[in-house]
């Protein structure tokens, strides 16, 4: 028996080769993005974390300086810190669930780096004769 060749059958290979890279350069995809994923979640990420705790605390600092410029400020505002955004209120002599009493002063900072945010509070207390003392400074969660 002689076997014959067929000549329009020549091409027959390039399906499977072409399915074969295309697996190779999908996969290849798939890890390159896993670890720019994983990379910018765990030092991006950290680096953001830290940003906003530094503009949180700069909120901090500076809702001391308003309350020693004025004792009787209480308000919200906004701050931004180097292009990081801190939002600030400070809560006066309320009772104890929406503040912390009489002659203090609860300072709630919000620090915001692009998706990470810090909140941070500190208690301040107000003496009689205009001393100003910091008691307590914490991150609390959001």
């Amino acid at each position: 028996m002689r076997f014959q060749i067929r000549k329009n059958i020549q091409g027959i290979a390039a399906l499977p080769t072409m399915l074969a890279l295309g697996g190779i350069i999908v996969n290849i995809v798939i890890v390159i993005a896993l670890g720019v994923y994983l990379l910018t979640n765990s030092q991006f990420g950290q680096k953001l974390m830290s940003e906003a705790a530094a503009a949180a605390r700069a909120g901090i600092q500076d809702g001391l300086i308003r309350i020693a410029r004025n004792r009787e400020y209480s308000g919200t505002y906004n701050l931004t810190v180097s292009n990081r955004t801190v939002n600030v209120d400070i809560c006066k002599e309320l009772s104890p669930p929406q503040c912390v009493g009489v002659g203090k002063r609860r300072i709630t900072a919000i620090g915001n780096a692009m998706t990470r945010s810090v909140k941070m509070e500190a208690i301040v207390s107000l003496s009689p004769i205009g001393e100003i003392q910091l008691e307590s400074i914490k991150e609390t969660p959001l």
